[in-house]
């Protein structure tokens, strides 16, 4: 179902999503009959998904750079719209203002607040929780941030962006 200009614009296969807001879900298409199950809700919400399937993107430009991820979350404006979101990314989570914006195929993350994981772009099985939190890490794996700006300047691994199996817990720890 769509609701909004070109709202599911190209598509023909795919079958059981909803998108609600101008150009939402716009170039979904899978390439067979397929029940996709995706949830666009926004201004562009999803607009460049074309086979990903089951995701649920809820603000303006949510999703906007997911092309193929699937079983994503995005709720909030900005979150996995910056360049092409691939199937690495799959079951990613992101909760707040442009929170893991950059996201290309880091897959397991999960980012809750503003700017959280905003960073990361191929960055594995990361958690951030809080506002800014781990805003600087673009690769790293493992790593856990709780609290305003934690690892939000990080150290180790060949540059900050690239730390490592961290731990950081309070008010701009690490």
């Amino acid at each position: 179902m769509g609701l909004g200009a070109e709202s599911l614009y190209t598509n023909v296969n795919g079958s059981k999503n909803v998108a609600v807001g101008s150009g939402a879900l716009f170039a979904m298409n899978p390439a067979s009959d397929a029940d996709t199950f995706n949830t666009a809700v926004g201004h562009d919400a999803g607009v460049a998904v074309t086979t990903g399937v089951e995701n649920t993107l809820i603000g303006a430009l949510a999703g906007e750079g997911n092309t193929g991820a699937s079983y994503l979350v995005g709720i909030g404006d900005d979150t996995f719209r910056v360049g092409g979101v691939t199937s690495g990314a799959n079951g990613a989570v992101a909760v707040g203002y442009q929170a893991l914006r950059k996201l290309t195929s880091g897959g397991k993350n999960v980012a809750v607040g503003y700017l959280a994981g905003s960073q990361i772009t191929t960055g594995d099985s990361n958690i951030a929780l809080g506002h800014q939190a781990m805003d600087e890490i673009i690769s790293g794996d493992r790593n856990i941030a709780i609290g305003h700006n934690a690892i939000g300047n990080a150290q180790g691994g060949a540059t900050s962006g690239d730390s490592k199996d961290n731990i950081a817990i309070g008010f701009q720890s690490q």
